[in-house]
């Protein structure tokens, strides 16, 4: 599992996947108002710790006190739930997209 800021390189000198976080409406104010940022990594655990490396405000958000990924967030690489795929551990490949999509709730 790696991650490395936009510019960085795998241990082996190759070049890591640069993906596109694409951040909700609700949690923008916690990533600097943005709606999309890049992050260097090889999987989706890894894009992530690196989302919350950039915009700090977004762990608590993502993440319990103890790592794990609140069961409330819904993630997708591309069109694809990664719960349907390897979860945390999806693989990436450059130019892959990370949409996080908080479950919604309330009558």
């Amino acid at each position: 599992m790696s991650a490395r800021p936009v510019d960085a390189t795998a241990q082996d000198g190759t070049s890591l996947p640069r993906v596109i976080v694409l951040v909700p409406a609700a949690m923008r104010r916690f990533a600097g108002n943005v709606e999309s940022f890049d992050v260097r990594a090889d999987n989706v655990d890894a894009a992530l710790r690196a989302a919350v490396d950039v915009h700090p405000g977004m762990q608590p958000r993502l993440f319990a006190g103890d790592g794990r990924l609140f069961r409330f967030v819904n993630l997708f690489v591309n069109a694809t739930d990664i719960r349907h795929s390897l979860g945390m551990e999806t693989p990436l490949q450059d130019g892959d997209v990370i949409t996080i999509l908080p479950a919604m709730a309330g009558g």
